[in-house]
């Protein structure tokens, strides 16, 4: 979705201004875009193992009272996997410090401001490992790969989700799997 005027003036309102309500309808926007992406990459079967979203700094947290990545990502996660049921959400991501805003910075600076903000949480790769055992212990539905799907609200330069994924990789590498980590935001700036 273009990130246009009223669709910024929609965010905001549910971001910094409390109408939590929106988060519904945000959410089941997010349960259908998941079914287009399914349909345009061409998946068979299961589209992915499990769905994540980037992390809010605790300030971040203390400032709104909610995450609205994950929000999104919960109505993402809506979509049926490979046993008919919900995708699995995980929060496998911390932020290491907090940013300023991303919104108001250039290309370069976006980039720069994210080196070594996510990590993965402690139990990170237990939560995932226990996903593949939930699913007779193997990704080999899709050649063995852990398919993720990572959830943001806006898409600008990629940084933040770069960073995330890489962390994420990461985790997929210590469970002896590779990563195809896929992105979805609600809106593209």
């Amino acid at each position: 979705m273009a990130y246009d005027a009223s669709m910024r003036q929609w965010l905001a309102q549910y971001k910094y201004r409390g109408h939590e309500a929106y988060g519904a309808v945000l959410a089941r926007m997010m349960a259908r875009a998941v079914e287009q992406m399914k349909n345009e990459l061409g998946f068979q079967k299961s589209l992915f193992d499990a769905v994540t979203f980037v992390p809010l700094s605790e300030a971040r947290w203390v400032e709104r009272g909610f995450n609205q990545a994950e929000q999104l990502a919960r109505g993402a996660a809506l979509t049926r996997g490979r046993n008919g049921n919900s995708l699995p959400l995980l929060n496998l991501l911390t932020r290491t410090r907090h940013t300023d805003k991303q919104s108001f910075k250039s290309r370069h600076e976006r980039l720069k401001n994210m080196q070594g903000v996510f990590q993965a949480l402690p139990d990170a790769s237990e939560r995932l490992a226990a996903v593949a055992a939930r699913s007779q212990g193997t990704f080999s539905d899709h050649g063995g790969a852990i398919r993720l799907l990572l959830v943001d609200d806006v898409y600008t330069t990629g940084s933040t989700i770069d960073a995330c994924a890489a962390v994420l990789q990461n985790i997929c590498s210590e469970l002896g799997e590779s990563g195809e980590i896929y992105s979805l935001t609600w809106a593209r700036s």
